[in-house]
C-alpha cells in the first residue's frame, strides 16, 4: 500500500494492493480464485505482487467474481471519472494498462 504521508488520512492502494484486496474481501484464497479468472495461482500471485499488470479483461473479470466496482478496482478511488461507461468502455481508465486496439 502506497503511504499518504499525512496522519489520519486516507490510504491510497495501488493496483496490486487493490487486486489482493478484493480477493482476500471475497474470501477467495489464490488457489481458488485463480481457476475461476482462469489463470493459475502463480500468475494471479504476479498481479498481486505487483510483477505483471493486468489488462482490462482480468480487471472486468476480477470485479465480476470478487462484486467489487470495476471502477475502483481500475482507478482506486470512488469517484467516477468524466469518461467513465464501463470496463470495456473507459478509455482514460484503461489507456494506461494496455493499449487499445
Amino acid at each position: 500500500m502506497a503511504h499518504a504521508g499525512k496522519e489520519g488520512a486516507i490510504p491510497r492502494f495501488t493496483l496490486p494492493d487493490r487486486i489482493r484486496k478484493a480477493r482476500t474481501t471475497a474470501n477467495l484464497s489464490q488457489t481458488e480464485a485463480g481457476p475461476a479468472l482462469g489463470l493459475t495461482r502463480q500468475a494471479l500471485n504476479g498481479y498481486e505482487a505487483g510483477r505483471v499488470t493486468p489488462g482490462h479483461t482480468f480487471l472486468g473479470a476480477l470485479a465480476a467474481l470478487t462484486n467489487v466496482s470495476d471502477h475502483w478496482l481500475i482507478a482506486g478511488d470512488d469517484g467516477l471519472c468524466p469518461n467513465w461507461l464501463a470496463v470495456s468502455a473507459c478509455g482514460c481508465c484503461l489507456d494506461s494498462l494496455e493499449p487499445r486496439a
